[in-house]
């Protein structure tokens, strides 16, 4: 099957690298018509507040659908299916143009609605505002120019199809998961203290607050807490933790090095935010933890519940409370038999259901269903 697979995403974006890799691993044939838009995982919406900012995001994709274009023209012998890769919102019309052409299926990776993170999660963007406008128009273009979605969990298939009222049966569900290559277990030894490894972008989804506070409660009961990363909350977790002995902030920590961080700590920590968001994704960092055989505390969602069992590959926590997750931390502390266990029942369900070889397969058996069943 030919894929071409289009769009201004990042190449480095964990839910790009799976499915591009685990399409080629079943024997497909990807096109990456691809032009480098964006410097990290995806829009970076305060560049584009205000008229200078309007006028400067629509240059950049002026000359990203320029080179898109071209590039798209040159591709011999048309694709069984045209896939939009994250972060492709803003790249759907100019995909449905050329599947209209072509006359094959647009497949988007919707993966998450932009209006939601910016407006509702992160609260980066006011209510009312032109750029709230933007952002759900744009979302609900996307949505009805494509023929297939790809989401990560059920909740969160229910949310979008609701939300921007579309058929559930448009949408599919694929786990994010994450490249074994990439984030495995290291043999290397642990921390002598026992440590608790927090890493990523500092967003709301992953509750900062509630972590600090599980560090503020466990001051004299020998926990540390590392954590790695930088990002829209930052700064203010550094000052929520001021004073506490038992935690330290890395920054930046190179993806290349965070296997080894990773397996050198003794519990990994998932999402504890109380934003609706938080309630029905599971993110990229809770996959990484049980690559590297670590377990993993997060707190209970229904997304979580969707794959996970609480105390037999991971470990569940009150979501929001900080002292659920102290508790939860004292207990997998002091149970090292109940750690082993959580550890390696976590990494065999990732190598059985969140590697690129299995997402790979299960997109791929969705795509061949597409395969010229086009409809104007």
């Amino acid at each position: 099957m030919k894929i071409c697979y289009l769009g201004t995403y990042s190449k480095e974006y964990i839910r790009n690298r799976v499915i591009i890799k685990g399409l080629m691993t079943n024997g497909a044939e990807v096109i990456q018509c691809h032009y480098p838009m964006w410097s990290g995982v995806e829009p970076r919406i305060g560049q584009f507040k205000g008229i200078i900012g309007f006028l400067r995001l629509g240059t950049k994709f002026l000359v990203a659908y320029i080179n898109l274009f071209f590039k798209a023209l040159e591709i011999q012998n048309k694709p069984d299916v045209l896939l939009v890769g994250y972060t492709g919102h803003f790249d759907i019309p100019l995909a449905f143009l050329f599947s209209r052409l072509w006359r094959i299926p647009l497949v988007f990776d919707f993966h998450v609605s932009l209006w939601d993170t910016f407006v509702k999660d992160r609260m980066l963007v006011k209510k009312g505002s032109l750029m709230e406008k933007l952002l759900r128009f744009v979302d609900r273009t996307s949505i009805r120019l494509s023929d297939l979605l790809f989401l990560d969990t059920d909740h969160h298939i229910e949310f979008v199809a609701n939300e921007f009222k579309v058929e559930k049966k448009k949408f599919r569900r694929f786990w994010v998961g994450e490249d074994p290559e990439l984030f495995h277990p290291v043999n290397t030894k642990k921390f002598k203290e026992f440590t608790v490894i927090y890493f990523g972008g500092f967003i709301p989804l992953h509750g900062m607050e509630v972590i600090v506070e599980a560090a503020r409660r466990l001051q004299k009961k020998n926990i540390k807490f590392i954590f790695a990363g930088k990002g829209q909350l930052f700064e203010k977790t550094v000052r929520m933790a001021e004073g506490l002995k038992n935690v330290e902030f890395l920054g930046w920590v190179a993806p290349e090095k965070l296997p080894e961080l990773i397996s050198r700590s003794h519990v990994c920590l998932g999402i504890f935010g109380k934003t609706d968001k938080a309630r029905r994704v599971i993110p990229n960092k809770l996959y990484e933890g049980i690559a590297c055989a670590i377990p993993v505390v997060t707190g209970d969602t229904p997304a979580i519940r969707e794959v996970f069992k609480h105390r037999k590959n991971i470990f569940l926590c009150e979501i929001g409370s900080g002292e659920s997750l102290a508790d939860a931390l004292l207990e997998l502390k002091r149970d090292g038999k109940l750690r082993k266990e959580i550890g390696l029942n976590g990494y065999r369900l990732f190598k059985s259901e969140f590697t690129p070889d299995r997402i790979g397969a299960e997109v791929l058996k969705e795509l061949k269903k597409l395969k010229g069943g086009y409809h104007d």
